[in-house]
């Protein structure tokens, strides 16, 4: 009988590490996935972490993360430059539940989960038509479902490019106004005084802050040029 208790103690002794390294943290990607692992250090770049006992260190960006549940200490959140910000929640999700991520950072609950062309609708409670709230689904990142299955509603590396090609095209039609306006003024009369101090009689066509264009006066079919601004002293207008 002894032995036997013995033999008992062994095995649970033998099973407490196992148990330890079975907390676990989750850490969902940008892309969707999830790892799970047992965080060992976030810094300011990057997170490190192992996947078992026998595997060693591994690191991820902290820019590729969404959002790191910890097994004890709730979620932390990562800004797309991957700043840290703490947010709601114990780190446990019931297993009946959906989760809603959402792309500003925050994690909420929610049953019966339904969507329209605009919104995700969801009740707080199990219990149909109670306590019913939405979202827009422009807000949402990531849908979980309690059998597993996830929805993608809104691509982190589609928002980011479709960011970078409004901001470039808001700066192409900015120039293109700026150079409506500039050739609306022209042509026009002027003399050009060079650094070497040669006046030039001229028919301005366009002029930027790099280069002048013109047209030499009373030459109406004759060639266009184009002057460097470093090669030119002072351009005085004709009124």
């Amino acid at each position: 009988m002894v032995k036997d208790k013995w033999v008992l103690l062994l095995i649970l002794l033998s099973c407490c590490p196992l148990w330890t390294y079975g907390q676990r943290d989750l850490i969902l990607l940008r892309d969707g996935s999830e790892r799970k692992v047992k965080i060992i250090m976030v810094n300011n770049e990057s997170t490190v972490f192992s996947v078992d006992e026998s595997s060693g260190q591994q690191s991820i960006s902290n820019k590729d993360i969404y959002m790191i549940k910890y097994d004890k200490r709730g979620n932390v959140f990562f800004t797309e430059d991957g700043e840290r910000v703490t947010g709601a929640g114990d780190g446990k999700i019931p297993s009946n539940a959906t989760t809603i991520y959402l792309l500003k950072g925050q994690e909420i609950i929610g049953y019966n989960v339904e969507m329209d062309t605009i919104k995700v609708l969801f009740t707080a409670s199990k219990k149909r038509g109670k306590d019913l709230f939405s979202v827009n689904k422009s807000d949402i990142f990531l849908i979980a479902y309690p059998d597993g299955t996830k929805e993608m509603l809104n691509d982190f590396e589609t928002i980011k490019r479709m960011r970078k090609e409004a901001l470039a095209e808001k700066r192409r039609q900015e120039e293109e106004a700026r150079l409506a306006e500039l050739r609306s003024r022209y042509p026009k009369n002027a003399t050009i005084k060079t650094i070497k101090n040669v006046s030039i009689s001229v028919s301005l066509l366009t002029e930027t802050d790099e280069v002048v264009t013109y047209k030499k006066s009373g030459q109406g079919n004759g060639p266009i040029y184009h002057m460097n601004r470093t090669n030119i002293k002072e351009i005085m207008y004709n009124e």
